[in-house]
């Protein structure tokens, strides 16, 4: 909800805002507190390196609804790109989904989960752990099918990775490689937060 009132004093007009929120919808920053509440990272206690750093954005768009993304689907998309990932470096996987949302009606929003977008595996999250990336990014509602939930209980439970969701316009991007900055507002103890996500190509 977001609310405005304007007042007038001392010859000028003056606005204020007020804006309440859900942390957990549009372009959002998962804290790992998000599925570990007792010991998991807060938003505010993310580390800088972690959502200001170099990412490789792999194309998947070639990927059926509802189709897991496999090792070999990434592996394969890595060399397209003809990139490799660092350590401490993200991961930013271009699914197609983003680009349909500003047409979709809430319906829609809310079915994408399950019904629009691929999603990794078990096997797909434990490549990307291997290789040591600091963030992972997805232009869909969730990297992972619901169930199980692979990508937030082994990168973001277990491991502290954060996980960003919803991104959008990554098909405007001329390379794979970029600068990510995703930097939410300090909010303590917050679980998650949107964030405005840019990709700096250099």
């Amino acid at each position: 909800m977001f609310d405005s009132s304007t007042r007038s004093t001392s010859g000028y007009q003056a606005v204020d805002d007020c804006c309440i929120l859900q942390n957990h919808l549009g372009t959002h920053v998962d804290a790992p507190r998000h599925y570990n509440p007792e010991t998991g990272l807060a938003i505010h206690q993310i580390p800088l390196e972690h959502l200001v750093t170099h990412a490789v954005v792999l194309d998947l768009r070639h990927k059926s609804a509802r189709s897991e993304i496999t090792v070999t689907d990434l592996e394969q998309a890595m060399t397209s790109a003809n990139e490799n990932v660092g350590p401490t470096e993200g991961v930013l996987l271009h699914v197609g989904v983003g680009k349909k949302y500003r047409t979709w009606t809430n319906e829609q929003w809310w079915e994408s989960e399950y019904g629009q977008a691929p999603y990794l595996g078990a096997e797909g999250v434990q490549w990307l752990l291997g290789k040591q990336i600091s963030i992972l990014g997805i232009d869909a509602i969730a990297p992972d099918a619901p169930g199980d939930r692979p990508a937030h209980r082994i990168l973001l439970r277990d491991h502290n990775i954060p996980i960003i969701e919803n991104l959008c316009n990554l098909e405007k991007l001329s390379r794979p490689r970029v600068l990510l900055v995703a930097l939410p507002p300090k909010v303590v103890g917050a679980s998650g937060f949107p964030v405005r996500a840019v990709a700096i190509e250099e």
